[in-house]
């Protein structure tokens, strides 16, 4: 059986446009706080009428959507929280050959940052100080100017 909890935190994901269009999800004493993917696929109306949902914010300098639940959401949040991670663990089961292809783009676009950033850093050095060369800098994932 279900628990009322657990129904009510589906319901939420469903409503703040599901398990993937979450990033982040946190709480404060009488909300949940989402950090959301895509804020446009909230709908405001079904979220509403979800028993024990008060109400609901968007917060823009936050980039937060705030779910008003009271003084009961770290309740809530457990369960939103339990509710995602088998979201997760049901996502990672599939197989999926977009998952695979992405993960070797991540690597060869890793490889090919580390290798620019030796190439330039070598020949910057070659160089010497007087020159203007655009650097990589792999850690931080940002482009420089050596003068």
């Amino acid at each position: 059986m279900v628990s009322l909890e657990r129904k009510q935190a589906e319901q939420i994901i469903q409503a703040v446009g599901g398990a993937t269009n979450i990033e982040r999800v946190i709480h404060c004493v009488t909300r949940l706080r989402f950090y959301l993917v895509d804020p446009s696929k909230v709908d405001s109306p079904r979220l509403v009428a979800i028993d024990g949902v008060a109400g609901e914010a968007f917060n823009a300098l936050l980039g937060q959507y705030q779910v008003v639940i009271g003084p009961g959401v770290h309740e809530v949040y457990e369960m939103v929280e339990n509710v995602l991670q088998d979201a997760t663990r049901e996502l990672d089961a599939q197989p999926s050959a977009s998952g695979v292809w992405q993960r070797v783009k991540q690597w060869v676009n890793g490889i090919k940052k580390r290798l620019l950033g030796r190439i330039l850093v070598v020949f910057s050095n070659y160089l010497g100080e007087t020159t203007c060369l655009p650097l990589y800098e792999p850690s931080a994932a940002t482009w420089w100017l050596r003068t």
